[in-house]
């Protein structure tokens, strides 16, 4: 695994960036808004993809995302390290935060996240409310439609981008987050993410470890997916 950023295990909160690793199409974070970089590098801005984002925000905060368009859109973000990226501001704010990447990547680049999928137990935004959007249990549970096992095999259908988020696997309840599947419901998730993993043009993965209790458990569940989809090589550690 190639370690791009390790800060080691600080607090993410909306802004923070401190770990951030590839391995093939796959790219490891702790807080999402690094996925804007990861799509600008590795996407080709001229084709069309549809992104499925698993998480259990919608993370669709149109915040400063004009006001960043006009400032930057002349950067070369595909070059840019990652640490200038994450330092960019807008007026006395920082751009990127770890709910408004998807829209921020979109007013860069309007012709290339064509399609959307959502699999979040929250409600879309209006201008997003038309789209398919299914709580994680209930994707779990649902068969495949005809259409979508096709597409699976079809090397010219349009690539995927799978954007997800540790935190779909927890609830925060009382203060305290606990684990939303069992062990077999997990291994049904697996089962049914992998062959879209397999054929995806890219994979961003958030540990957001606040929103699951910790980094213990946050790395915990990474782990326990990567026994099933081997995300990356090795077991991971920071």
């Amino acid at each position: 695994m190639n370690v791009i950023l390790n800060k080691g295990q600080k607090f993410s909160h909306a802004f923070e960036l401190n770990y951030l690793a590839q391995e093939g199409n796959i790219y490891i974070m702790d807080n999402h808004l690094a996925a804007f970089w990861c799509w600008s590098r590795e996407l080709d801005p001229i084709k069309s993809y549809t992104l499925m984002h698993i998480d259990r925000h919608n993370d669709l905060n149109d915040a400063l995302v004009k006001e960043a368009f006009h400032l930057y859109k002349n950067e070369k973000f595909k070059s840019m390290p990652i640490e200038k990226a994450v330092a960019l501001r807008v007026n006395d704010d920082q751009m990127l935060m770890w709910n408004n990447f998807i829209e921020l990547y979109n007013v860069f680049n309007p012709y290339t996240l064509k399609n959307f999928e959502f699999v979040t137990p929250v409600k879309l935004p209006t201008k997003y409310r038309h789209l398919k959007n299914i709580p994680l249990k209930s994707w779990i549970n649902k068969e495949f439609t005809v259409q979508e096992l096709f597409d699976q095999q079809n090397r010219k259908a349009q690539p995927k981008v799978i954007n997800l988020d540790i935190d779909v696997f927890f609830v925060e309840r009382s203060g305290k987050h606990k684990k939303i599947l069992t062990d077999n419901e997990l291994k049904s998730f697996a089962e049914k993410i992998r062959p879209l993993i397999d054929r995806a043009a890219l994979v961003t993965i958030a540990l957001s470890p606040e929103c699951c209790g910790g980094w213990e458990n946050s790395i915990s569940m990474y782990n326990s997916l990567n026994k099933y989809l081997k995300l990356s090589r090795n077991p991971l550690s920071i």
